[in-house]
C-alpha cells in the first residue's frame, strides 16, 4: 500500500488566490485547498522553496485570509493533459484561519455526500 503524503483533507474550491508582491498582485485559479496548503493553477512556475505572500477569500464565509507560503512542487504537466501549477504549503495561518478552512472543507464534504 502506498503511504499517503497528505496530512489534511483537501476540497476543491472555485476561487482565485492572489500573490502579493511589491510590484502588484497576481491572481491565480485554485484547484484545491486544505489547512496545510493549496494547489494553484499557473503557467508561471516558481522555484521549489520560494516563499510567497498569498491572499484569498474563503467561499461561503467570505473570510479574507492572508498567509505566507512556500512552493513545495511545480508541475508543467505538458504531456498528461492537466493544467500546470504549483503546490504550496501555508506557513503562517492563524488558528482562526486554519479553523475556517477546516470548517469550509467539512461543509464541502457534507454537501457532496
Amino acid at each position: 500500500m502506498e503511504k499517503q503524503r497528505r496530512c489534511h483533507l483537501r476540497a476543491h474550491i472555485l476561487n482565485t488566490i492572489s500573490m502579493i508582491d511589491s510590484e502588484g498582485d497576481i491572481a491565480f485559479d485554485v484547484k484545491d485547498i486544505s489547512e496545510g496548503g493549496a494547489f494553484i493553477y499557473s503557467e508561471i512556475l516558481f522555484d521549489v522553496g520560494e516563499k510567497l505572500s498569498l491572499a484569498f477569500e474563503l467561499p461561503l464565509t467570505h473570510r479574507k485570509i492572508t498567509t505566507s507560503a512556500i512552493i513545495l512542487r511545480s508541475e508543467k504537466n505538458e504531456n498528461n493533459g492537466r493544467k500546470p501549477g504549483m503546490a504550496v504549503r501555508f506557513t503562517s495561518l492563524s488558528k482562526e484561519d486554519s479553523a475556517a478552512i477546516n470548517n469550509y472543507i467539512l461543509k464541502y464534504f457534507g454537501s457532496i455526500v
